[in-house]
C-alpha cells in the first residue's frame, strides 16, 4: 500500500515538474528576444527581467517536490556511499527536518506577503508591462507546503523501509537511463 502510494506521488509530482520545463524554454526565448529586440532595434521588451525572475521561481518550486521524492536533493557518492545505511539514512533524516523547518518559515512567512500583494494590487514594477505579483506568491506558498508533506514522506520512506535498511530507489530514475518498467533504454 505504502509503495503504491509512494509511486503514485512521484507520477503526480514528475506531471508538474514538466512545467518546469516549460517555464524554462519561455524564459529561453523571451531572454533571447529581449537581447536581440535590444541590440537590433534598441527596443527591449517590457518587464522581461521581471518575467524571467518571476519564471525562474516558478520553475524551480514546480520541479523541487518531484525531486526530493524521487532522487533526492542533494546525493553526494563520494561522502555517502562510505557510510552504512543506517548512517545515511540518519543524516537523510536531519536533512529533512532541517528542511521542513526551513519550508515552514517560508511558508508562514510568504502568507502575509501573499495577503498584502493581494490587498494592495502589487506590480512587479512600475514600468510598462508590469503584471501582478500574489500569483507568484501563490505557488510559493503551495509549493513550500507541498515541499513540507514531500520531506515528511521521505521520513515516513525510512521507517517503513527499515532505519537499518538502504532506501531503494524507484526503478524509473536511475539517471532516466530505464524506462518505467525498469528495461534499459
Amino acid at each position: 500500500m505504502f509503495s503504491k502510494i509512494d509511486k503514485l506521488l512521484i507520477k503526480i509530482f514528475g506531471k508538474i515538474a514538466l512545467l518546469s520545463g516549460i517555464f524554462m524554454i519561455i524564459i529561453s526565448f523571451l531572454a533571447t528576444a529581449n537581447v536581440l529586440t535590444s541590440k537590433l532595434f534598441k527596443w527591449s521588451i517590457p518587464a522581461a527581467n521581471d518575467w524571467v525572475t518571476y519564471l525562474f521561481l516558478a520553475a524551480v518550486y514546480c520541479s523541487i517536490v518531484y525531486v526530493r521524492l524521487d532522487t533526492g536533493l542533494i546525493a553526494v557518492d563520494l561522502l555517502s556511499s562510505h557510510y552504512p545505511a543506517i548512517v545515511k539514512n540518519l543524516i537523510s533524516i536531519i536533512a529533512d527536518v532541517c528542511g521542513i523547518l526551513i519550508f515552514g518559515a517560508i511558508f508562514r512567512y510568504s502568507i502575509p506577503l501573499l495577503q498584502q500583494n493581494f490587498k494592495y494590487h502589487a506590480m512587479s514594477s512600475t514600468a510598462a508591462g508590469a503584471f501582478p505579483l500574489w500569483p507568484f506568491n501563490l505557488i510559493i506558498i503551495i509549493f513550500a507546503l507541498l515541499m513540507i508533506v514531500a520531506m515528511i514522506w521521505c521520513i515516513l520512506r525510512v521507517f517503513v523501509n527499515g532505519i537499518t535498511k538502504e532506501i531503494p530507489k524507484p526503478a524509473t530514475t536511475a539517471d532516466g537511463l530505464l524506462t518505467e518498467e525498469g528495461e534499459p533504454l
